[in-house]
Order: C-alpha cells, then sequence, then structure tokens
C-alpha cells in the first residue's frame, strides 16, 4: 500500500498552494481506483471482515463504553484523546457502513477547499478517513491542523528536507496535448519518477492564463516530516489537473471552480477558546 499512500501526498500537494496575490477560493475534487486486483480483494476482505455480525458487536460494546461518564470526563480532559478515538472509531464504521463506489469509497478524500488571503491558506479536506482543516499561516512559517467538532487545533511539524541522496529524481517533458478546464487553456505535462522503488507517473495539465496564482509557490502539506514530491513548482504555469499512476492505483485531481473573492481575515486566524493539543 505504499504506492497508493503516496497518490494521497500527491492529492496534498494539490491542495498546499500558497498565493501572494491571489484572495478567493479554489475547489478541487479527488477521485482514486485501485486497480491493482490482489489489493482489492485485501480490501474487500478485510471490509466483509468488519462487516462480520462478531466485529459490529464487539464495535458497539466499544461505542457504549465510550459513552460512560469516566470515558467522557477523560476525554473532556484529553481532547486529542477525543478526537483519535473518535477517528479511529470512524475509520473502522466507514468500510461496512456505505461500500458503495467501491472498496475504496471512504478511503481516499473526495476534495479540497482552498481559502487563500495573502501569505494565509486555510484547506479543508472532505470525505477519507481522517478529513479536516489546515491553516497554513506563511508570514509565521507555521501551520496548525483545527478540528473545529472537539474544539482543538496542534501545530504541525516544520518541513523538512530529504537529504540529497534521499531526494527523488523525476524526468519532466511537455507534450503537445492540450485541452480546456475551467474555460483556460491547458497543457499536459508527463513526469515520471526515478527514485528507487517509486514508479508513479503523472500527467499534469498547467495554465498559464490564472493572473496572481504562482507555481512557484506550490509547497508540500507533509505526510510526516519529509518532503513529498517536489515537481510541481519545475511546471510552467498552474496545474489544474493531475493525474497519478501507479501498477496498484490511480488517483485523479482536478480543479472544479475558482473564485477570486474578498475573505474576512478572521477566517485565517486561529479559533477563539480551542485547546492547543500539540505534543510538548
Amino acid at each position: 500500500m505504499k504506492n497508493i499512500a503516496a497518490l494521497l501526498v500527491a492529492g496534498l500537494l494539490a491542495a498546499g498552494l500558497t498565493a501572494q496575490e491571489f484572495e478567493g477560493t479554489v475547489v478541487w475534487k479527488m477521485r482514486a481506483e485501485i486497480s491493482d486486483t490482489a489489493v482489492r480483494s485485501q480490501i474487500q476482505a478485510a471490509q466483509a471482515q468488519l462487516a462480520s455480525p462478531e466485529i459490529q458487536a464487539q464495535m458497539k460494546e466499544a461505542q457504549a463504553a465510550l459513552q460512560s461518564p469516566e470515558m467522557q470526563e477523560m476525554m473532556k480532559q484529553n481532547p486529542q484523546m477525543r478526537t483519535m478515538l473518535e477517528q479511529q472509531m470512524s475509520a473502522l464504521k466507514a468500510p461496512a457502513a456505505a461500500p458503495v463506489g467501491g472498496p475504496t469509497a471512504n478511503m481516499f478524500p473526495t476534495g479540497f477547499t482552498l481559502k487563500a488571503r495573502g501569505q494565509r491558506t486555510l484547506v479543508t479536506v472532505e470525505g477519507g478517513m481522517f478529513p479536516g482543516e489546515t491553516l497554513s499561516l506563511e508570514d509565521q512559517h507555521v501551520s496548525y491542523q483545527i478540528d473545529r467538532a472537539a474544539k482543538t487545533y496542534r501545530r504541525l511539524p516544520q518541513e523538512t528536507q530529504l537529504p540529497t541522496s534521499e531526494a527523488h529524481a523525476y524526468r519532466i517533458a511537455r507534450t503537445g496535448e492540450t485541452v480546456r478546464i475551467l474555460s483556460y487553456n491547458c497543457t499536459r505535462w508527463q513526469v515520471e519518477s526515478s527514485g528507487e522503488g517509486d514508479n508513479t507517473a503523472y500527467s499534469i495539465w498547467v495554465t498559464k492564463e490564472i493572473k496572481g496564482l504562482d507555481p512557484r509557490q506550490f509547497n508540500q502539506l507533509r505526510a510526516g516530516r519529509d518532503s513529498g514530491p517536489d515537481f510541481l513548482s519545475q511546471l510552467d504555469g498552474v496545474p489544474l489537473k493531475l493525474e497519478a499512476t501507479t501498477p496498484e492505483a490511480k488517483m485523479t485531481m482536478e480543479m472544479v471552480a475558482i473564485k477570486a473573492e474578498k475573505l474576512p481575515a478572521a477566517l485565517f486566524e486561529l479559533p477563539a477558546g480551542f485547546t492547543d493539543t500539540t505534543a510538548p
């Protein structure tokens, strides 16, 4: 499943846009397909096990235990534990509850909404096992993950660059293929990873017609502290569609809406009254 996880990183890359001049909202939609028969079988088997009466009974017992006065008080004192337990229960329930759309219907995000104002962005991840919000304050060189349901936030680790010996290398080529996306003329770029153990191929449709969005400002929303794919800044334009393909899976992200608009400054501040759960 390593390569499948890499596809998620690629999706988060597309959501990690910062814009010095653009103010407004950008919406991306995402879909993922597992093409490897063995992997699909493994996922379906796991879902079938989760849906079994025995496992469902155990989950009901666990849910009942979480509602006990003792656990409620404990989670009240520790919002981070509440969030973790709720995410784990949601992840266990989702595959059994809604298999519509295939065995990965609830595993991957369905989209991202980016709101940008100056050097600050708010990214909302929709769907998947771990939806949530990320507030990036480039003027302070810090990012936070926000959980509005639990009224908590935590500071994300600072980005670190991989050593040169570990960094991925990419073969990047501009093709002659063109297409219109959201009324913008786009050119397809082909990107192939030459890193050891990584055989991901990318097709990215790029436009130079959107003013205020600087492709050099694409940064990584890390899945951890290590760098993800870093080729987006090398493309001549702003990506509007990205396809990432491995032998196991294919992920597609496409910008479906972009609107320049004035946004309130308060949207890009940490919510008042929320608890900081950043680990020491």
